[in-house]
């Protein structure tokens, strides 16, 4: 048995294959071919990014993905992922990839490197390890049964948010109040982004960047709230449509300022967002926490279930000293 890699060629045989390998991979994650092909079109060609189609004895059974992780503070930071078909041997398929991998970025001085793995995949996990990987941080999965959520556990919040005299409104107010509705939004996205618990220091999306979700064709218009107090935009909730399942949404983000935290402003968020659920005809909304982060408390007591955990594997590259070496 022969296990090689090749470079992803952007055919549309390897676009095809890439969706085909991520879906039997990650179906908790499905993706539709034209949100690869958007992804490709858009990503920032700055960043290195390779992906590299693995082949038993010339047949794909996998692929895998790195890049310079350009979100965080680390220079020379890489994340990868690993689609590999559940009926191959995932353990030569990643071993492949994973070597290819290593020998690149260890050549381009490579400091970190990290990956996420579902923790119910307890052998894929344990490859990780093996590799030297440790978990860094636990991201528990949750959905919300939106057909059966009891809106009247929560009828005092629109009187609260009067007494706090804070708006919430829909993308479309907010586009019709402020001609710098893009800014105003990036400029309220940092503070909230930057406060969720992370691994390492994140660095700041450029406004160009950011601006692009605005035009992912999973964005949905009337997906996202914003709480308002007079002129300023001071938190927001975000649900996006999910890739061929129109009965589903998952949240891109739901956050508060700092100075405006504890007034149950993220509560009344949360709710627009699970309203317009209903009229979307979605049937469950998904999501993903830190597993200290208070949102994920929030989630629960709104009638999130747990399920199986994301767990963030990282490993540090650069050669361990000892005392006497140093």
């Amino acid at each position: 048995m022969s296990i090689t890699t090749r470079r992803f060629t952007g055919s549309d045989a390897d676009f095809a294959l890439k969706t085909t390998l991520w879906n039997k991979a990650w179906p908790e994650y499905y993706r539709t071919e034209k949100i690869h092909r958007h992804d490709e079109e858009t990503r920032n060609k700055e960043y290195y990014f390779i992906e590299l189609i693995i082949e038993q004895d010339g047949t794909p059974i996998g692929m895998g993905e790195y890049m310079d992780d350009w979100d965080t503070d680390i220079d020379d930071d890489y994340f990868f992922m690993l689609y590999i078909d559940p009926d191959a041997d995932f353990q030569a398929a990643a071993n492949a990839f994973m070597n290819a991998m290593n020998a690149d970025v260890a050549s381009r001085g490579g400091k970190t490197s990290g990956t996420i793995m579902l923790e119910n995949h307890e052998d894929r996990c344990q490859l990780l390890k093996d590799h030297g990987y440790t978990p860094a941080m636990r991201e528990p999965r949750s959905e919300l049964d939106v057909t059966s959520f009891d809106f009247s556990r929560y009828d005092w919040v629109d009187a609260k948010m009067a007494d706090e005299k804070i708006e919430i409104v829909g993308l479309a107010e907010v586009k019709s109040r402020f001609a710098d509705w893009q800014q105003r939004s990036y400029d309220l996205d940092w503070p909230i982004v930057s406060d969720i618990p992370t691994t390492v220091e994140l660095k700041r999306q450029p406004f160009e960047e950011f601006i692009k979700h605005f035009s992912h064709p999973n964005h949905l218009v009337d997906g996202g709230y914003y709480a308002i107090d007079g002129d300023q935009l001071v938190g927001l909730s975000v649900v996006k449509a999910v890739d061929g399942n129109p009965e589903q949404l998952s949240v891109g983000i739901t956050g508060v300022l700092p100075s405006h935290r504890r007034r149950g402003i993220a509560t009344a968020l949360k709710l627009e967002t699970i309203k317009f659920a209903r009229r979307y005809g979605a049937k469950i909304i998904k999501t993903d926490n830190e597993e200290n982060n208070p949102m994920y408390d929030l989630n629960v007591q709104l009638g999130f279930k747990p399920k199986p955990a994301l767990l963030i594997f990282e490993k540090n590259l650069q050669p361990q000293t000892t005392s006497e070496e140093a």
